[in-house]
């Protein structure tokens, strides 16, 4: 149990300020990290949007165009873009050529809504991908110009993943700054809460100066009302009002033992006389 009022004061104002400071961090992270996610995933859908706008079907052909393909997202090995397009039973029409002998994830949803999903390649580098379900444009007979989609044609699965390293980064960094801003903030908090509650108890210890000069021969000294807080005050009334009643009883009994001796001092001196 803690008997201590600075220690109670001290640790109720530090688990505060830790729960605060909890809160605010997470709340912080989370809104930057959706922030920052939901901008990586625009750049995905917009990728997405650009070769889903470039896939054409022809009879039983289908083909995207090779100058979206040679985009220079798709050639970079370092932090490259990958795609992965879908026939409607599941074979694969066109593939990112840095994916080699790897597919990525085959998912579904419902036509215009993207998929977003979390991966890592090959070498366990983190990954964010995108799938998107659309129904391809229908090129004319002469090859020039294309139709729009047609309406309820087949639908085409198309996925696109980039490294999320950069983002994992950022994230990373993001977290490691809240800690030790944090940290510090706690820190402070600890020499401030000190500080403040030393000074707020500063009065008490002054009554408590003041109740030790009190003797017991002298007891009309009654506590003063400089530097007494208003949570102390009725402290201190009580404590005069007990010194006012002890030094009442002590006079009544100063009274009495003179009125008994001087009572007694007459028949103490027959008695002596006779005697």
């Amino acid at each position: 149990m803690i008997r201590s009022l600075r220690t109670r004061l001290l640790a109720g104002i530090i688990g505060g300020m830790v729960l605060l400071l909890t809160i605010f961090s997470l709340l912080l992270y989370a809104m930057i990290a959706g922030a920052l996610v939901n901008q990586f995933d625009a750049s995905l859908a917009s990728i997405a949007q650009i070769l889903a706008a470039s896939v054409e079907r022809d009879e039983e052909q289908i083909e995207m165009d090779r100058e979206v393909q040679q985009m220079p997202e798709f050639q970079r090995s370092g932090q490259s873009t990958y795609y992965e397009l879908w026939r409607p039973d599941g074979t694969v029409a066109e593939k990112s050529p840095l994916l080699g002998t790897r597919d990525l994830p085959h998912l579904t949803g419902s036509a215009g809504t993207p998929v977003f999903v979390p991966l890592q390649d090959g070498a366990g580098k983190p990954l964010r991908a995108m799938s998107l379900t659309f129904v391809p444009r229908i090129a004319d007979r002469e090859g020039e110009r294309s139709a729009l989609p047609p309406a309820g044609g087949e639908a085409l699965t198309l996925a696109v993943a980039r490294d999320a390293g950069d983002l994992q980064k950022q994230l990373r960094s993001l977290r490691w700054l809240l800690v030790a801003a944090s940290a510090v903030v706690i820190g402070l908090s600890v020499l401030i809460g000190a500080l403040v509650v030393g000074r707020g108890l500063r009065p008490l210890h002054l009554i408590a100066a003041e109740i030790a000069g009190v003797k017991a021969d002298d007891l009309a000294t009654r506590i003063g009302t400089e530097c007494v807080p208003a949570e102390a005050v009725p402290i201190k009334d009580r404590l005069n009002e007990l010194l006012s009643r002890l030094e009442a009883s002590f006079n009544r009994e100063r009274q009495f033992n003179a009125d008994v001796a001087h009572e007694l001092r007459t028949p103490l001196a027959g008695i002596r006389s006779t005697i």
